[in-house]
């Protein structure tokens, strides 16, 4: 029999290559719970998501639902809730509102409330729970030890951003439900990039968003970082390869994150092989640097929230993450997650130039790259 997957999140960045995996990598037949008023605006939503760029979106497969995940029942009416409950065999809860600006209470309806209507509905259907979760439950958590997938959050402080308070709070929920017999996972995720193959991304992510206003005034910050960048369309076969494999014992949660990540050297010198002169500045010169711009600019008051935020964007309050046992599993599966590597930097470049997100070229400060 068909399985009947229930995807929240599906015109997400995320969410719409879940979507494709699903489609092109199993048979199920696939119901969207779309934020919309009719269903045609939910397919129109739906054919907006990066991952159909350029594609037709197939809608043989794809049921759209329309509801809102804050509200009882996720906004569905009594039969249409009645009748997910007794036909779905997986809810994959991708939808999140991920703005890490915002505080808790700003984001608890759609992580927190979201998730609970999400598990209500995979109880009364007996159906296995995926959760897509991220690595910022342990934000600013005071560990110098790398945390694994068994690591008790309940044993780290409270993370100081509102959006990794909300998405342990929505762990919280889920490992409830898991202690109380519902199957499924938790899939805890770092930094998502583009696609590995086009080097399509989303534009609104806060590091790429780093990365122009640091070509557009030729200086990046100088930090001791990695930066984690997990490709999308990895990061969706895993998922999706997890949630069909036969479920184990444990682990419950995964760290899907890059293993060989970079540093700001690294990008740095990608942007330098397309031709740019970018000079590496220590971190509090660079803030200075786009902050002054933000005052002066004040159609561009982007560049201060920037400035303020470049430890968050940059995740520098993070301990080590430790992923051996995501890994193993994910290779027995046949999947590696591709290295951030000259090639992926200069595809993901490649690609943000192509479509005018990046400066076609940037100023000079006196200094070089390291």
């Amino acid at each position: 029999m068909t399985e009947r997957v229930l995807l929240t999140g599906a015109t997400g960045f995320v969410g719409s290559f879940l979507l494709k995996t699903l489609l092109t990598a199993t048979d199920a037949d696939v119901v969207c719970l779309v934020r919309a008023p009719d269903p045609a605006a939910g397919w129109r939503r739906l054919g907006e998501g990066l991952a159909w760029d350029a594609e037709p979106l197939p809608s043989r497969r794809i049921t759209i639902v329309t509801g809102d995940l804050t509200r009882d029942r996720m906004g569905l009416h009594a039969p249409t809730f009645d009748a997910l409950s007794r036909s779905v065999d997986l809810v994959l809860h991708a939808a999140a509102d991920a703005n890490h600006a915002a505080g808790f209470a700003r984001l608890e309806a759609a992580n927190v409330a979201g998730t609970r209507a999400a598990l209500h509905l995979a109880d009364a259907a007996g159906a296995r729970f995926h959760l897509l979760s991220s690595l910022a439950v342990f934000d600013a958590c005071g560990r110098t030890a790398p945390v694994d997938e068994d690591t008790a959050l309940d044993r780290l402080p409270v993370p100081e951003g509102g959006y990794g308070q909300s998405k342990r709070a929505a762990e919280r929920l889920t490992a409830q439900a898991f202690s109380a017999g519902l199957s499924g996972a938790i899939h805890r995720l770092g930094r998502i990039s583009g696609d590995a193959d086009s080097g399509l991304c989303q534009r609104n992510d806060g590091l790429w968003m780093l990365i122009r206003a640091g070509l557009r005034f030729g200086a990046l910050p100088d930090v001791d970082v990695r930066i984690d960048l997990t490709p999308v369309d990895f990061a969706a076969r895993a998922i999706v390869a997890l949630s069909q494999a036969a479920p184990a014992r444990t682990p419950h949660t995964f760290h899907l994150h890059n293993p060989r990540p970079a540093d700001m050297a690294d990008v740095a010198r990608a942007a330098s092989r397309l031709g740019r002169t970018v000079t590496l500045v220590p971190v509090e010169q660079w803030r200075q640097i786009l902050t002054t711009a933000g005052r002066r600019e004040a159609a561009d008051r982007m560049l201060m929230l920037i400035a303020r935020l470049v430890d968050d964007t940059l995740g520098t309050r993070m301990p080590p993450v430790d992923s051996t046992r995501t890994r193993d599993r994910l290779g027995a599966l046949g999947l590696v997650c591709p290295p951030l590597d000259d090639a992926l930097l200069d595809r993901y470049f490649a690609y943000f130039t192509r479509t005018g997100f990046l400066p076609a070229d940037t100023p000079a400060l006196s200094g070089t790259v390291r």
